[in-house]
């Protein structure tokens, strides 16, 4: 089982994301206060992370004017009529300015999201190796 599971996750892209549980069904197989509880309920909420990472990491990109300094060039300004995220994504929907940054001081939050995002398929087999600790350990 834990081979064929790996092997399914390795093999599946978009599949990993509807895959990812939430928190609760652990529940099942024990109380809050057992240690393997604890331990699935953690690896579940990794996981989570990691698809938050895949759902926001495209939303702090911004089209923008360089300077032609490193790092540096103006964010262009809001489309009339347009909230702040609407705007922002029509700009680069519309290949509005000559570039693509990473928002201004939204850099560590990137780093973050980007590190959760790529973190997935440790965080699944993990995830899988204390999920079949408490099938073990219960049977």
């Amino acid at each position: 089982m834990p081979q064929w599971w790996i092997n399914t996750i390795n093999t599946t892209y978009a599949g990993i994301w509807r895959a990812i549980p939430s928190t609760g069904p652990e529940l099942g197989l024990g109380g809050p206060d057992d240690p393997l509880v604890q331990e699935i309920a953690k690896q579940a909420r990794l996981l989570q992370a990691s698809r938050v990472g895949y759902r926001k990491r495209d939303s702090l990109y911004e089209a923008y004017i360089p300077d032609g300094t490193p790092f540096g060039g103006r964010s262009l300004p809001p489309i009339r009529g347009l909230g702040p995220e609407a705007s922002r994504r029509a700009n680069l929907l519309l290949g509005r300015g000559s570039g693509m940054r990473v928002q201004p001081g939204r850099d560590e939050e990137f780093d973050q999201l980007h590190t959760d995002y790529f973190a997935v398929w440790d965080r699944s087999r993990t995830y899988a190796a204390a999920v079949l600790a408490l099938l073990r350990a219960r049977t």
